[in-house]
């Protein structure tokens, strides 16, 4: 559904962490294709040394890498927010 949060399979087998923003059908291939916002892990960034690994930030901007289309969505999974300061980061 749109604006859920999903698991993107890929070949690594570390899924991608994603918010679906746009719906379509591609009529000319008969494929159901989703835009997706990515978040990034903690792991992906230059965080400090300690970082959650269950931590993911949303990507921010416009262009490559903060969103791409998918055809296939595997699983939808919560993402749940927390401020900087009431997480301790700040």
């Amino acid at each position: 559904m749109l604006y859920d949060n999903v698991k993107v399979s890929n070949d690594s087998g570390d899924p991608y962490i994603g918010k679906i923003i746009k719906l379509w059908q591609d009529e000319s291939i008969g494929v159901k294709k989703a835009l997706i916002h990515w978040f990034f892990k903690s792991n992906e960034l230059p965080t400090e040394p300690g970082a959650d690994p269950r931590e993911v930030f949303l990507a921010f901007g416009k262009g490559k890498g903060v969103t791409n289309e998918n055809e296939v969505v595997s699983t939808k999974l919560k993402v749940f927010h927390a401020s900087a300061e009431r997480i301790g980061r700040v």
